[in-house]
């Protein structure tokens, strides 16, 4: 290729026109029998349990929890257990041990000896095998100097600074990812590159600066001291809720729970041992009088909680005393804060910095991988090869595409193709040459788009960016012009006064859909809503105005941040964009794929509804869930219905109602029942996958058995489903080989089926490289789906 902007600059690629490629992943065979001996002992209750049922494995944990340290002293760190039988990996095992606790007595008898390689073949123990493989693994990683967050491990003197134009002081920490996983070959170790960013500022730093600003606030509010007090304690807490920290004197990673303003570093103590002693000499004698010295008199400790979900879930079933001895409190001035500060995370070219200085190429990501295994090996000292150096491969993985994006050109005006491998260097420039409304629809989709689109526009932005906003509204009214011609929407502007509150902003969204007529008659109207969101303040008032449109109005919306605005800016394309997007939610059509194949397909030649569900938490509130789901109605996938709701609990129901409703208007449009059902569900770990009670299993019977009513009460057959969960932030990798043994990111559409050596044997799931050819940083992340249930042929 040429030296221009945006094309690839390296030699050209022998097997990019093959149908098939050669991959590596970054899996690594376990070898078991290098793995020592494991212990298997056998727990004894007295009085004993009762019969199994089911709370047994409930009451087998509240029993054996509290005696949970003891006996880790006694034998050693790793245990595992399930219900009444413990696996301990130690160089020697004593014959019994039991331990005597106010009328409770629990004793341990050792059974027999076990191996890795005893466990694989028990199919009862596969989750005891996976659990006790990642402690052996974890503890080779310890040996090497390595500091373990949850599945993450670092190493203290990979450190280096992390410069940002827009903050400076960021450190960067190199580590590495690994857990085992097991797949058609069999068990082996998945190891990934990460990287951790710390902040310069303390938990304390944190404290100071949100106390300033509630002061500042509440100043001209005459509140009384306590008042202040309480929103001081609910905007600190809501600062430091769910982030991570990292100590300073250990470099421990952590995650924030809450702050406890009852303790105070310098005189609150708890127990250590017989004695008891306060935080400050705790740490004044363990670290030294160094850190000590930054020890404050202040009330605040922060209450952290470190190790898997799973640990977490077991120590909440115990008792409320069990529970406050296991509590974790840290000083707050020797706590720094990990991740981007708040004031910089959603900035654009914050984000490129970041991935221009963290990316790993694929030849350098498999490298680093294939050295620190080796090291690990190596400093071990044993002289035994727990794994291999060399991954898993894959031969003959084809390679689907290429693909064709169809769009109506402006010049011409008819349906042009573009094709996505050839042009990927000049893509947004040539879709910005697209016209919005596609000629070759149905007429009964003609109508219904000219049905529900509406023509008024509502433009609500801060006092101090009314020149933005009138050029904005200048220049959209004259692009708008030549996307749909003869259909230029009636903008108006709303002003909101400067440095207005998220109360103000939530008021003009009211007012502005509401219509006094000549008469005097005040109605309320639905208009399309732009927000120019201001530079102070922008996320938060960016989540009040999307809540109060999404889940209290139900109107759409658009935002667009005013520096994004500015002159200087890339000024032209986010006017483009803007005006596409809300077309696009007004029930215009867009480019779409080129799918030759799918008129013979059952989606393509019947009714059906392609799907997308996605259950979000915040952090601050993780009992309240929004259900967000949107299904399309056109044969060519373009036209979308949506229902958004929130639900407190129990949140299945809501969510069956919520499918049984988008396919209820499904119907109204055609008139006929729906044949085929395909939902694509977001967001889920492996381990709800996994759960088939209260997992994906229990939301797929719930939409079910919700559909076979509906459906049936108007003599309707139920449509038939197919339920795929979308991953898309997993640590699978894939290596793509050359013929002459260099090593690149996989092509777009590299398609890995269930059969091959990578997927787990008990659900079929497949990856499929999604993104472009050849990417400018990184590797590429492949996308994971897993067929739940399949009934669509």
């Amino acid at each position: 290729g040429g030296r221009g902007r945006g094309r690839f600059r390296g030699p050209p690629d022998p097997d990019y026109n093959s149908p098939v490629c050669r991959l590596q992943t970054n899996m690594f065979p376990i070898n078991m029998d290098s793995f020592s001996k494991l212990y298997l002992y056998q727990v004894h209750y007295d009085p004993p349990l009762k019969e199994a049922g089911p709370g047994y494995a409930i009451t087998a944990r509240k029993r054996w929890i509290p005696h949970l340290r003891f006996f880790k002293d006694q034998l050693s760190e790793f245990l595992v257990y399930r219900n009444t039988q413990i696996i301990s990996h130690v160089n020697k095992a004593e014959p019994m041990i039991s331990i005597q606790e106010g009328g409770d007595t629990c004793k341990m008898t050792k059974v027999g000896e076990v191996t890795l390689r005893q466990l694989r073949k028990d199919p009862q123990r596969e989750m005891m095998f996976k659990q006790m493989a990642n402690l052996i693994i974890k503890a080779l990683f310890r040996n090497s100097q390595y500091i373990q967050s949850g599945r993450d491990f670092f190493h203290p003197n990979s450190k280096r600074p992390f410069n940002l134009d827009r903050h400076t002081r960021l450190t960067l920490y190199t580590g590495y990812r690994a857990t085992i996983v097991l797949t058609n070959a069999g068990p082996s170790l998945m190891i990934d590159t990460m990287k951790k960013i710390v902040q310069p500022t303390t938990v304390r730093d944190v404290i100071m600066q949100r106390t300033e600003e509630v002061r500042d606030r509440m100043a001209g509010r005459n509140a009384t001291r306590e008042e202040e007090i309480v929103e001081i304690e609910r905007v600190c807490h809501n600062a430091v809720q769910n982030r991570g920290v990292m100590t300073e004197y250990n470099n421990y990673l952590y995650r924030a729970i809450r702050i406890n303003w009852k303790l105070n570093p310098m005189r609150s103590e708890f127990k250590k041992g017989d004695t008891t002693v306060t935080f400050y000499d705790y740490v004044r004698e363990r670290y030294g009088r160094e850190f000590a010295k930054r020890v404050r008199d202040e009330d605040g400790m922060l209450e952290v909680e470190r190790g898997s979900r799973s640990r977490r879930r077991r120590a909440d079933d115990n008792n409320e005393e069990n529970k406050e001895s296991k509590k974790i409190y840290l000083v707050p001035s020797l706590c720094y804060m990990t991740g981007l500060p708040d004031n910089i995370q959603d900035i654009h070219q914050v984000g490129k910095e970041i991935a221009a200085k963290t990316k790993v190429e694929a030849s350098s990501r498999m490298t680093l991988i294939t050295s620190v295994l080796q090291n690990l090996q190596d400093k071990h000292g044993d002289g035994k090869e727990y794994f291999t150096t060399k991954p898993n491969e894959l031969d003959d993985v084809p390679v689907l595409g290429p693909y064709k994006v169809l769009f109506l050109d402006k010049t011409t005006r008819r349906e042009q193709s573009l094709d996505v491998n050839k042009n990927e260097n000049d893509w947004n420039r040539r879709l910005r040459d697209f016209i919005i409304e596609f000629p070759a629809l149905p007429p009964q989709l003609q109508r219904m788009s000219r049905k529900n689109r509406t023509n008024s526009v509502a433009c609500l932005f801060d006092e101090s960016d009314t020149m933005l906003a009138r050029n904005w509204e200048r220049d959209t009214l004259r692009h708008a012009r030549s996307y749909v011609p003869g259909k230029e929407p009636l903008v108006k502007m709303f002003p909101v006064r400067k440095n207005a509150d998220l109360a103000a902003w939530k008021g003009r969204i009211k007012d502005a859909q509401t219509i006094r007529t000549a008469s005097g008659e005040v109605r309320t109207a639905r208009p399309f809503f732009v927000f120019i969101v201001p530079r102070r303040n922008n996320e938060l008032i960016y989540n009040a105005i999307k809540e109060c449109c999404f889940m209290e109005q139900g109107v759409l919306s658009q935002c667009v941040k005013a520096e994004s605005l500015s002159p200087g800016g890339k000024y032209v394309p986010v006017i483009c964009n803007t005006l596409k997007q809300m077309y696009l939610k007004m029930g215009q059509v867009g480019w779409r794929l080129e799918l030759k194949d799918l008129k013979e397909h059952s989606m393509g030649s019947e009714p059906s509804m392609a799907m997308g569900i996605d259950v979000l938490s915040k952090r601050r509130d993780p009992d309240k869930k929004y259900i967000s789901i949107v299904g399309t109605w056109d044969r060519f996938f373009t036209r979308y219905i949506w229902s958004s709701r929130h639900a407190t609990g129990e949140y299945r129901e809501k969510l069956a109602t919520m499918v049984a409703e988008v396919c209820y208007k499904f119907m109204g449009i055609y008139s006929r029942p729906m044949k085929n059902l395909l939902i694509y569900r977001h967001g889920v770990s492996e381990s709800y996958i996994r759960d088939r009670d209260d997992g994906v299993g229990g939301e797929v019977r719930a939409i079910m058995s919700k559909l076979t009513k509906v459906f049936g009460a108007r003599g309707w057959p139920r449509p038939k489903m197919t339920v795929v969960v979308v991953q898309k932030r997993i640590s699978t990798r894939f290596f793509r080989m050359q013929r002459d043994g260099s090593i690149h990111s996989p092509y777009p559409g590299t398609y890995v089926s269930s059969e091959r050596a990578v997927s787990d044997p008990a659900h079929r799931s497949f990856f499929i490289i999604p993104c472009k050819k050849h990417p400018n940083q990184g590797t590429a992340i492949p996308t994971k789906f897993t067929i739940i249930e399949q009934e669509v042929t």
